[in-house]
């Protein structure tokens, strides 16, 4: 009986993806499958850094292999499986060794349990991470270098009103003139929205008009007001062009941008479209513009900034005076030239919208009966978490058992004479920085499997806090039922004309602090669907049971 084989392929970026990479991965192990005799019963893709642990495609392979067992995984080479080292790599081994699945790489002598193949398999997971960094670090030194000295890194995606050559920006006339307007525009009273109609009456191309390499949604001329607030918004129109002005951090794996302190920005002077005055007479107005629009809605809207329509806009709030009534409003409804394209074009009357959401918090939310239910249903959701999260933990403990024998074996080796002391030493400092980076793994493993669930002290919280809110529910005034509102951290989202999926955190206690609100966190996902027009409401991704009236047979967008 031939041996079942899943094939995972994997480049860095969705652009990578455009290309013929994965196709060629995928034809390569194929290739090699066929010819020892294997049957590949599914592919898996990633386009993700190898650095990560977490990836989609690599997930759906572990869930494979507990559920729908498989002999061998096929991989074009080393660092498409991983380049996090032999840290990771030991990690994603032992997760699949847990299932009996071996990895087996198309280029390398890796393949097998000798001594030979294990070195070089420790060898090419090392030179890939070692690689990986260099390559970041060199990139780094290399451009912050080029920008102290007066270089301009924007490469094609210079900003309207210049070109990009030689690592300079230069003045293109005809559209430095569209930004002279805009500021002009903005300094006589106009908004963003109200310059981006100006434009696209007069049809004036956007840069993404002019580059086949920008995407863009809309018809040739036409401007977004999004587009303008950011040539507002931009320094470089000043005669300064700023580097370095973010850092980029990991946030459970994920690359997570965060401002620089200004005096670790590097300026580069160059040719400026306007005067340091108008730009900063422009800032003015737009804080101006800002500070009145929120006055307008200050206190009068609920959920205000929480609804997102079905196109991805967040939806507005407007107040029709002659009528005395309030609404939400998707800003694409009335599909002027420049707005994206609105499958809903939502509109609705704030008083049904808040009062169908309150009777959410209060009669559902807050209610101890349904928390009760609702808890219940938690543990059973959790538990496939649960049991991908223990299975990494417990492939961290084999590995580290294994660092562990090797450093002894090690010893053993210094022990003898004759044996090279330069060789072991360069081996012990391996072995200690993979066995540091495998503790820090586990510590972050033992901390997401401790959130997985509610701990009984957790659920008391919730509960507890549920009676103290829902106690004093009649007496809020607008202000307090904000403040709930943002506690549960609700947030809305368009489904239908007048469907709703409405979604909360809902905050408990760290564990063991049962009485300790300051301690509070976001822990607990709660979501439903909700039809405005008769308030039946179910939950979401479970269509036999509606916790309340009836589902629908159809959700248009009518």
């Amino acid at each position: 009986m031939s041996k079942l084989a899943w094939i995972y392929v994997r480049v860095s970026s969705e652009e990578q993806g455009k290309g013929y990479s994965l196709e060629s991965q995928e034809s390569r192990c194929r290739d090699y499958a066929a010819q020892r005799g294997y049957t590949v019963v599914g592919v898996a893709q990633d386009l993700h850094t190898g650095e990560a642990l977490d990836r989609q495609g690599l997930g759906g392979i572990f869930d494979a292999a507990a559920t729908q067992p498989f002999d061998v995984l096929v991989v074009y080479d080393m660092d498409r499986f991983s380049r996090g080292g032999p840290a990771h790599c030991a990690i994603l081994e032992a997760q699949l060794e847990r299932h009996g699945v071996t990895i087996e790489f198309v280029l390398g002598n890796y393949n097998g349990d000798s001594p030979e193949a294990v070195l070089s398999k420790y060898i090419k997971q090392s030179i890939s991470w070692y690689e990986n960094q260099q390559r970041r670090e060199r990139v780094t030194r290399g451009r912050l270098t080029a920008a102290k000295h007066g270089r301009v890194l924007t490469g094609f995606r210079a900003p309207y009103g210049y070109r990009y050559a030689d690592g300079q920006l230069h003045i293109d006339p005809e559209e430095a003139t569209v930004v002279r307007r805009i500021f002009d525009a903005v300094l006589e009273g106009s908004s963003a929205r109200r310059i981006a109609e100006m434009l696209s009456a007069d049809r004036i191309p956007t840069r993404a008009d002019k580059n086949p390499r920008f995407s863009k949604r809309n018809a040739t001329g036409i401007w977004h007001y999004s587009s303008v607030q950011k040539i507002l918004r931009n320094m470089v129109y000043s005669g300064i062009w700023h580097y370095n002005k973010r850092k980029f951090t990991k946030v459970d794996g994920k690359p997570v941008a965060a401002p620089r302190r200004p005096d670790e920005w590097i300026a580069v002077i160059v040719p400026p479209l306007i005067d340091q005055e108008t730009f900063d007479r422009a800032q003015a107005q737009l804080d101006r513009n800002r500070s009145q629009a929120k006055r307008n809605t200050k206190q009068a809207y609920l959920l205000q900034f929480l609804v997102v329509c079905a196109c991805g806009s967040r939806c507005g709030c407007e107040t029709d005076a002659r009528r005395n009534m309030r609404f939400y409003t998707c800003p694409n409804r009335r599909r002027k030239a420049y707005d994206l394209p609105c499958p809903v074009r939502f509109m609705i009357k704030a008083d049904t919208l808040e009062a169908s959401v309150w009777r959410l918090v209060t009669e559902t939310l807050l209610d101890p009966a349904y928390l009760q239910s609702w808890l219940a249903t938690q543990h059973g959701v959790a538990a496939d978490h649960r049991r991908r999260h223990a299975e990494r933990q417990a492939a961290i403990a084999d590995s580290l058992k294994d660092v562990e024998r090797k450093l002894g074996a090690l010893l053993d080796l210094a022990l003898t004479d004759g044996f090279p002391r330069a060789v072991i030493d360069e081996r012990k400092k391996s072995l200690l920085d993979q066995r540091r980076r495998l503790e820090h793994e586990d510590r972050q493993a033992r901390a997401a499997l401790a959130t997985l669930d509610l701990s009984p002290d957790q659920e008391q919280d919730l509960l507890a806090l549920a009676a103290r809110v829902r106690d004093g529910i009649d007496a809020l005034d607008f202000a307090a039922r904000r403040k709930v509102v943002e506690m549960l951290n609700l947030q809305i989202e368009v489904i239908a004309r007048r469907v709703v999926r409405i979604s909360a955190l809902l905050p408990v206690g760290a564990p063991g602090n049962a009485a300790a609100n300051a301690g509070m966190k976001a822990a607990a996902h709660f979501a439903v669907e909700l039809d405005l027009e008769n308030g039946a409401m179910w939950a979401v991704g479970d269509e036999s049971a509606p916790l309340r009236g009836g589902r629908p047979e159809q959700r248009g967008t009518s």
